[in-house]
């Protein structure tokens, strides 16, 4: 089971290393987000701030991963690259907007 995760960690980087490293941020983000849960009390419609962030945080990461896997399959790679920057971009803008606000102790977007 480890060296088949291992395998698959290796192959996705060089499937889109792009969106690999994106990926891996995204989940550090989760980890930092996540953490903040136990160590804020700021509550939005009563609800610890931090889990709404933690949440999207995870789920990008899984989304540019899954992203990243299937992109390979097409053979258009100056496309590939363009859509995958594209990707990177608007999922940061929102995962910082979305933790901002939650800073804030704000609604962000429902």
């Amino acid at each position: 089971m480890k060296e088949f995760s291992i395998d698959f960690i290796q192959e996705l980087q060089v499937r889109n290393e792009a969106l690999f490293w994106s990926g891996v941020l995204m989940f550090l983000g989760a980890a930092v987000t996540g953490g903040l849960i136990f160590l804020t009390d700021q509550k939005v419609l009563g609800i610890n701030a931090w889990i709404k962030p933690t949440k999207f945080f995870l789920s990008a990461g899984i989304f540019v991963w899954t992203l990243g896997w299937l992109l390979y399959e097409l053979r258009s790679p100056t496309q590939i690259q363009w859509f995958s920057w594209a990707v990177i971009v608007i999922m940061f803008f929102e995962l910082i907007y979305i933790a901002w606000k939650a800073g804030l102790g704000d609604l962000s977007h429902f």
